[in-house]
């Protein structure tokens, strides 16, 4: 467990997945139902608009592993950034988020040194049992809340437009 950066009174501890404590420790709330299997997760600098730090992080999100970012504190579900490097390189020895670069972290590996991956803007998944699509938009979206507005839906034909 350590403080958050910049924000002295909130804790986050490490048993496979996060708890947050805004009481100094006395109380602890798993900020996500869906996460486990945690090895590693760094901070990075705020998202505009957000207060606290982006949350960087390798471990499983709805049994699906991968580098996940948390920019609005789990307001919302993990973004999935990538599921590499994965053993390949011999597995993900540690994570940090850039405190200068709002959405860069870097992956630390057990064999191929550190990667840099950088969230791209906007864009976003679709997820289905059939499916992942990631969808990038032409479109000139300031922040992460603006994107999210951005309407999807069904067609006639049940086909996602």
């Amino acid at each position: 467990q350590g403080p958050l950066p910049g924000r002295f009174e909130e804790l986050d501890a490490l048993a496979d997945r996060f708890f947050w404590s805004g009481d100094d420790g006395r109380t602890w709330a798993e900020l996500h139902p869906a996460i486990r299997n945690v090895r590693a997760f760094g901070f990075g600098k705020a998202a505009a608009g957000q207060s606290r730090p982006a949350l960087f992080f390798w471990g499983s999100v709805r049994r699906q592993e991968g580098l996940y970012v948390s920019l609005d504190w789990f307001q919302s579900e993990p973004t999935l950034l990538t599921r590499f490097p994965s053993n390949l390189l011999g597995g993900v020895s540690s994570v940090t988020g850039d405190m200068d670069v709002a959405g860069r972290a870097y992956v630390g590996t057990r064999c191929a040194g550190w990667v840099q991956v950088d969230v791209e803007l906007p864009a976003g998944r679709l997820e289905s049992a059939q499916q992942n699509v990631t969808l990038r938009v032409d479109r000139p979206f300031a922040d992460v809340g603006q994107f999210r507005q951005l309407v999807v839906a069904r067609g006639s034909d049940g086909y996602q437009v």
